[in-house]
C-alpha cells in the first residue's frame, strides 16, 4: 500500500503524488466503504480519488539510478516492427504499448511513431490523428516519469535528454 507523499505512476495519467490515504469526502469511516488514495497528478490538473484496491495499474516511480540506466540503454531501442493492414489492429497494438507502463515500451512507441512521421513527411503526408495522440501520450508519460526520477524541473528537460539519446 502506498503512503502519503509517495510518488507513483498511475494508469495512463502518469506521475501522481499520494496526497492522503483515507475515505473520500462524501464517505465517512463508519460506512461500509473502502479506503481511497487521493492522488494529485504532477503534470495535469485535478485530483483523483481511487480505491486502494483498484484494478488500475499503479507502481512506484522509477529511481534516479533506474532512469540513468534507462537513458544509457535508449540508443539500443529499435522501432517496433508490428504491421497490419487493419487500422484497428495497429491502434490496439499501440494501446498495448502504452498499457505496458514501462519506460522502454513508451520510448519504443515514441521512436516508432517519430520515425514514421519522418517517413510520412518525406512523402508530404502526416501521421494519423490517432498516431499523433499515441505519440503525445507516450511522450507525456515517459517525460513526466523521467523528470521526476532525475529531479528535472520541466518535462522539456526530460524530452531533450530522450531525444538526444535516441539520436545517438
Amino acid at each position: 500500500m502506498f503512503q502519503a507523499n509517495d510518488l507513483i505512476y498511475y494508469g495512463n495519467t502518469g506521475v501522481c503524488r499520494v496526497e492522503e490515504v483515507g475515505y473520500p469526502p462524501d464517505q465517512s469511516p463508519g460506512k461500509a466503504g473502502h479506503l481511497y488514495y487521493k492522488l494529485a497528478p504532477l503534470f495535469e490538473t485535478g485530483m483523483i480519488y481511487v480505491p486502494v484496491d483498484t484494478p488500475v495499474f499503479m507502481r512506484p516511480v522509477i529511481t534516479q539510478e533506474q532512469a540513468q540506466a534507462f537513458l544509457a540503454e535508449l540508443p539500443k531501442i529499435q522501432d517496433d516492427e508490428f504491421s497490419s493492414p487493419r487500422r484497428a489492429e495497429v491502434v490496439d497494438h499501440y494501446r498495448s504499448m502504452l498499457h505496458a507502463h514501462t519506460c522502454r515500451s513508451l520510448a519504443c512507441l515514441i521512436k516508432t511513431l517519430s520515425d514514421k512521421a519522418d517517413r510520412c513527411s518525406a512523402l508530404g503526408r502526416h501521421l494519423s490523428a490517432a498516431e499523433q495522440d499515441f505519440k503525445k501520450r507516450a511522450e507525456h508519460l515517459l517525460y513526466g516519469e523521467l523528470a521526476v526520477a532525475l529531479g528535472l524541473p520541466e518535462l522539456e528537460d526530460a524530452a531533450a535528454l530522450v531525444e538526444h539519446a535516441l539520436k545517438t
